[in-house]
């Protein structure tokens, strides 16, 4: 127990030392901000990497499933679970922000792509689908929008895989161009 900050270091800042944690069978790493109401805003587990190295990884999860899984069965290699217990705030599941910057841009973005789905897999059928949203909740309309996409900043709304694509740039027009 701790009653003030707790710093674990691997090291000193000019090593590159790792730290591991590691846990066996069905052991984990356990980071708790809900055993008090937590009133936090810099995150309760908070990450802050900066760097000017090529290939830098800020997080990185390796996830194996393992030869033995018994059929049908699902893993996981990573869940966000939400609860709403509060009518009247609004609670978002995952924001990804690009933050402003000084730097000038020169080329054409400064983002690659802000959520990258990529499919290093060679075996034909290897994904079923790419994005699914889908609600065992049993409560017609229990999603509003399935995809909202709201904003002007956009400038090719849909962009299909043989260059066609589909706008909405004056409203009340759909715009389908190859």
């Amino acid at each position: 127990n701790s009653n003030g900050p707790f710093t674990v270091r691997a090291g000193e800042s000019f090593e590159s030392n790792d730290l591991t944690l590691a846990v066996y069978n069905a052991g984990s790493v356990v980071v708790d901000g809900s055993s008090d109401v937590n009133t936090g805003t810099t995150g309760v587990f908070d990450i802050n990497v900066n760097s000017s190295t090529t290939s830098n990884i800020g997080f990185n999860l390796d996830y194996t499933s393992d030869s033995g899984v018994t059929a049908a069965a699902d893993l996981f290699a990573g869940v966000i679970n939400l609860q709403q217990n509060d009518a009247d705030g609004d609670l978002f599941g995952l924001l990804i922000n690009t933050n402003t910057t000084s730097a000038t841009l020169s080329g054409v973005n400064y983002v690659e792509c802000m959520l990258c789905i990529e499919n290093d897999e060679n075996q034909a059928a290897a994904v079923a689908d790419a994005i699914r949203i889908s609600s065992t909740a049993a409560t017609a309309a229990s999603i509003t929008t399935g995809i909202y996409s709201d904003t002007t900043d956009v400038t090719t709304d849909i962009e299909f895989q043989n260059g066609e694509t589909l706008d909405n740039n004056t409203d009340g027009t759909l715009a389908l161009s190859s």
